[in-house]
């Protein structure tokens, strides 16, 4: 009967064991992904930043102007994204994720009487052109 007993002490402990390794693992685990989803949103929001400063930098200057910008691929190195720049300002959103970012562009339109041309681009080109045309800003590609 002592063996049975220290057998089971042994399986038991054991079995404790596992049970703190497993739940251990899933509550890193839980805290790695929130860790990624804070600083993917960073990411995004300086990216969004750079892109809309870049835009209101733009939007002082006279008569036709472009400014080609680097941008990274991805975000966090594991998300690609869109840019969408419209009425309603610009907005960031990884694919197929659907993490949004946006910024109204603080009055862009009203404040110097311009407008956007809508347009959705993809990362995957590293490089993104904006430009001031008349009245009108705008995103686009570049093909490197």
């Amino acid at each position: 009967m002592k063996g049975q007993t220290a057998v089971f002490e042994e399986v038991m402990l054991f079995g404790i064991g596992i049970a703190i390794f497993i739940s251990s693992f899933f509550i890193f685990n839980y805290y790695q992904n929130v860790a990624l989803d804070i600083t993917s949103r960073d990411h995004m929001a300086e990216t969004l930043d750079y892109i809309a400063s870049t835009i209101m930098d733009i939007s002082k200057i006279e008569g036709n102007v472009s400014v080609n910008i680097n941008i990274p691929e991805k975000i966090n190195e594991k998300y690609y994204y869109t840019i969408s720049l419209g009425d309603n300002g610009i907005e960031l959103e990884t694919i197929p994720e659907g993490i949004k970012v946006s910024s109204n562009l603080y009055g862009i339109m009203t404040g110097h009487g311009l407008t956007i041309r809508e347009n959705s681009i993809a990362s995957v080109s590293r490089k993104l052109m904006i430009y001031k045309r008349g009245n009108e800003i705008g995103i686009n590609t570049i093909n490197i």
